[in-house]
C-alpha cells in the first residue's frame, strides 16, 4: 500500500512535469512520493499497531520525515543525472520510443 501510493504520486508528478523541466520533475516526484509514503506509513501505524508502538513512532516521526524528504530530493537529482548519462544508449532510446 505504501509503495503503491508513493509510486502513483511520483509517476503522476513526473508525467505532468516532464515536458517543462525533467530535473524539477524528477526531484519533485521523488520528494512527493516519499511524503505520501511517510503519511500512509504513519496512518498504517495508527490504525493497525498497538497504541504504545504508535506513540514511540510519533516521537521520531518529525526527524524521520525531514531526513526522508531530503534524501528523496537528493535521490531524484541523482536519478536525473544518471538518466542524462545513459539517455543516448540504444536500449533507452528503444524503450522510450525515440
Amino acid at each position: 500500500l505504501v509503495v503503491t501510493s508513493a509510486g502513483i504520486v511520483a509517476d503522476l508528478t513526473m508525467l505532468s512535469l516532464r515536458r517543462k523541466s525533467e530535473k524539477a520533475g524528477a526531484i519533485l516526484a521523488a520528494t512527493l512520493g516519499m511524503i505520501v509514503a511517510m503519511i500512509v506509513f504513519a496512518a498504517t501505524f495508527y490504525f493497525f499497531l498497538p497504541k504504545d508502538v504508535f506513540e514511540k513512532f510519533i516521537t521520531v516521526f518529525p526527524i524521520v520525515f525531514v531526513v526522508s524528504v531530503i534524501e528523496a530530493a537528493f535521490g531524484g537529482y541523482v536519478g536525473y543525472k544518471i538518466f542524462q548519462k545513459i539517455r543516448t544508449r540504444s536500449i533507452v532510446v528503444r524503450l522510450r520510443g525515440e
